[in-house]
């Protein structure tokens, strides 16, 4: 697939298959997925956020689940 980070096959299928994924408890993963479902519950697919606001509201906070803590912000 041209311009996009991942196949669809990738995601779908080859992930399972790599040792990160694999070793990743089930339960974090569930914590995980709750946690992005919060962030995210606010926006629909059509909302028209500015890139202050998707960073802000969005990328900060996804970040942040993943444990990056040492983010240079403006």
């Amino acid at each position: 697939m041209n311009g996009q980070l991942f196949t669809q096959d990738f995601l779908a299928r080859g992930i399972s298959s790599n040792p990160v994924w694999k070793s990743f408890p089930d339960a974090q993963l569930d914590a995980f997925a709750e946690a992005l479902r919060e962030v995210l519950a606010p926006y629909s697919a059509g909302s028209q956020l500015n890139d202050t606001i998707t960073e802000s509201e969005i990328i900060v906070k996804i970040l942040g689940q993943l444990g990056w803590s040492d983010l240079w912000l403006p």
